[in-house]
């Protein structure tokens, strides 16, 4: 009896040895990996300061300096994809008529019907801006960075899961993550809370962490952020220009 005990302590033991060896060299041969950050101008930018408006701000011209991005929830209509404003207009339309140059959609999508009239509509006014896609459909952001690799991409709530859990193995250098930033907060409630291991892989990946400060409950960053997304785009300036 106390030979068959020895024998399964032994192999458990070895099981364990070679489990621990085996995340080791992963994680290792993930380090030696190499990264470069997307050829966008906003990638030459030190901080991104995102403009999340209320709906009621919604699609107005803000007196923002041009440094701002500008996030805009995107519908689809009847048949046309439509800049979700307190009264919705045609997405082509608003962007062609629009100064600024910087945009973060929002796609208000679950599935990929009629995301190519999606691309066609952006592709209308692309030439004269800079687009940026965040949809919480892993379906949707793949199928337009597919279509449209020129374009950076927020990560979707699925790409997130994943990350966590190659992260909960110590395994999240060595697993493909696609998206070129993650949007975080505190407020776990609504946003994914990215910790401290975590920033640092995604800063070694060339990636950018933006920080939600929506409303108080998303509270101060806790670990390194390249960018805020804000409704409060002068506190925030006052806020977080000082980790610059």
């Amino acid at each position: 009896m106390a030979f068959a005990f020895l024998r399964l302590f032994l192999v458990s033991a070895v099981v364990l040895i070679l489990g621990f060896l085996a995340v080791f060299f992963i994680r290792s041969a993930g380090l030696q990996q190499g990264f470069a950050a997307p050829p966008s101008p906003w990638f030459l930018q030190d901080f991104w300061w995102v403009y999340s408006p209320d709906l009621d701000h919604l699609c107005r011209e803000e007196n923002l300096a041009q440094e701002w991005i500008y996030a805009l929830p995107v519908s689809r209509g009847e048949n046309e994809w439509l800049a979700a404003c307190p009264t919705p207009v045609n997405l082509a339309e608003y962007l062609k008529k629009s100064p600024r140059k910087d945009w973060l959609l929002k796609i208000q999508a679950h599935e990929t019907y009629a995301i190519d009239d999606l691309i066609k509509a952006i592709g209308e006014v692309e030439k004269d801006k800079h687009i940026a896609i965040w949809s919480e459909s892993q379906k949707v952001s793949m199928y337009l960075r597919k279509k449209a690799p020129h374009w950076l991409f927020a990560a979707d709530g699925a790409s997130l899961v994943r990350f966590r859990m190659f992260e909960s193995l110590w395994m999240e250098t060595a697993f493909e993550f696609w998206p070129d930033f993650i949007v975080t907060s505190k407020n776990v409630k609504n946003y994914f809370h990215l910790d401290a291991r975590g920033a640092t892989e995604l800063e070694r990946r060339k990636k950018r962490v933006l920080w939600n400060w929506i409303s108080d409950a998303d509270g101060d960053p806790d670990i390194p952020i390249q960018g805020v997304m804000t409704n409060r785009p002068s506190e925030a300036q006052q806020r977080f220009g000082k980790r610059l």
